[in-house]
């Protein structure tokens, strides 16, 4: 921003219109206001900036804009400010007037603002527009022009004649840099943390790379361990496992398949095992029965001669009651010759049935 021309009106100890033509002081950027105490010097710092933001200069100690009406100013005459600037090529009128009681008035006078762009001919109207629209055009908010474009006087000679440490709080105060030390202690605070948690990271890392199975193969496993030893390759390592995590995928399906495989095969065995078990049961009971019959024949013999020793006892059974009754009967043989004879045909007949 370069000032063009400052007009004020009965604004602090100026009582009539004072204009100040800096166009006549040339284009170096560089310039001395100068005078003796209470000539008016802050006068025209506290102008340009109530014409800009609505405040006087000097920080935290500016003066209100209801106490810049001079006191020397007659009833009738008005007081405000008129500041011409330059800004990135285009040039700027703003005039302002501050809140002010005039003599013989119960009212006060509002305050009042209007900006105009001299090229394009824009015009902003009221306090709260043209503040907006200031703070849009220059970037800077009141405080911020006053910190950085502005410093009060008194400031200033403090700066002067300050050591290098109260130089720096000095500054500190003016620019009101305390936010940005508290962000600074704040980083530092989360650089420990995070240096912390980096550790805690690191540490972890290398306890997890410490479990990993390395693999059989020595090259394959000297060249995870050495992906292992910095978090910088967890990248690569992962890729590394997830690689091998893949192929042991693999081949676990592939052995998954081949136990399927295995147990369909044990399964029908072991249908052919209890089919077989079922025909060994014939087969032993088959043994079972031939044997009986071997033993039977083999006792076919003794069973001829215990037939004949049974038949020989049915005949001695049959023939020992006829001859006690012969024995008894002896003086009866002649009655019962013939009843002889027939029992003899039926002992004949009886050797027959028993052969």
């Amino acid at each position: 921003m370069r000032p063009i021309e400052l007009r004020m009106s009965a604004f602090g100890p100026y009582r009539e219109v004072e204009t100040i033509d800096f166009e006549r002081l040339g284009r170096q950027g560089l310039f001395l206001i100068t005078g003796d105490t209470g000539a008016g010097k802050t006068t025209i710092f506290d102008a340009i900036c109530f014409a800009l933001y609505g405040q006087a200069s000097g920080g935290g100690k500016r003066r209100s804009s209801k106490s810049f009406r001079s006191d020397f100013a007659a009833p009738e005459a008005e007081t405000w400010v008129e500041y011409t600037f330059e800004h990135r090529g285009k040039r700027y009128r703003v005039r302002r007037n501050p809140e002010y009681l005039r003599p013989g008035r119960k009212t006060p006078k509002l305050a009042d603002a209007e900006m105009e762009c001299l090229d394009d001919g824009r015009v902003w109207t009221k306090v709260e527009e043209v503040r907006r629209a200031v703070d849009a055009l220059i970037g800077l908010n009141e405080v911020q022009f006053g910190q950085v474009a502005m410093i009060a006087q008194g400031d200033f000679l403090k700066i002067l004649h300050a050591s290098s440490e109260r130089r720096r709080e000095i500054f500190r105060q003016i620019f009101d840099t305390q936010i940005y030390d508290d962000i600074t202690k704040a980083v530092q605070s989360r650089w420990s943390d995070a240096r912390a948690e980096h550790q805690a990271a690191l540490d972890a890392y290398a306890l997890a790379a410490g479990s990993i199975e390395w693999p059989e193969a020595a090259d394959a496993a000297a060249e995870w361990r050495k992906l292992a030893e910095s978090p910088v390759h967890a990248g690569a390592l992962a890729e590394r496992m997830e690689a091998s995590l893949k192929t042991d995928e693999c081949a676990a399906k592939e052995a998954a398949a081949r136990r399927r495989d295995v147990a369909e095969a044990m399964e029908a065995l072991s249908s052919q095992l209890a089919v077989a078990e079922r025909q060994n049961q014939g087969i032993d009971a088959l043994k079972a029965q031939s044997g009986k019959l071997a033993a039977l024949e083999a006792q076919s013999g003794e069973y001829a001669e215990l037939s004949q020793r049974a038949a020989l006892a049915q005949r001695v059974a049959e023939i020992e009651p006829i001859g006690r009754q012969a024995a008894l009967e002896a003086g009866r043989r002649e009655e019962f010759a013939q009843k002889r004879s027939e029992a003899a045909q039926a002992l004949a007949g009886a050797e027959a049935a028993v052969a």
